[in-house]
């Protein structure tokens, strides 16, 4: 079987200067869609984040009201079981807060982000 005898002839100054026009093009390119993800990422958590606030004004506001009548009742009620109002208004006490620790758990769960870009996956390492 013959053998390829051909010598590779070395590349040109202008085939490497070429080669690094491209490449330092390519790099521009990345770092401008790189940029661009990192904003559209910025966006879609700064409105993610207004939502969250507003309906987490909501949720307090009605949950507070909510609370209020049911602390009563709660209250009212116990007290025939417990023999007191005091007694009644510890125990509906604790419930409650046991359902605020509950609460406060589940929205450090709903926090859980995982950028893309690479930006924010550097900020997220360093901090």
């Amino acid at each position: 079987m013959p053998r390829n005898t051909k010598q590779v002839d070395a590349p040109s100054r202008a085939d490497i200067g070429e080669l690094l026009h491209r490449a330092t093009a390519q790099g521009r390119l990345w770092v401008e869609v790189e940029m661009t993800l990192a904003r559209t990422e910025l966006a879609d958590l700064r409105r993610r984040c207004i939502a969250a606030a507003i309906f987490a004004v909501m949720a307090i506001a009605t949950m507070l009201c909510a609370l209020i009548i049911l602390a009563e009742a709660g209250v009212a009620a116990a007290a025939q079981y417990l023999g007191s109002e005091i007694g009644g208004g510890l125990a509906i006490g604790a419930l409650l807060l046991a359902v605020a620790c509950g609460c406060v758990m589940v929205i450090g769960r709903m926090f859980d982000w995982r950028p893309e870009s690479l930006l924010f996956r550097w900020m997220r390492k360093r901090t």
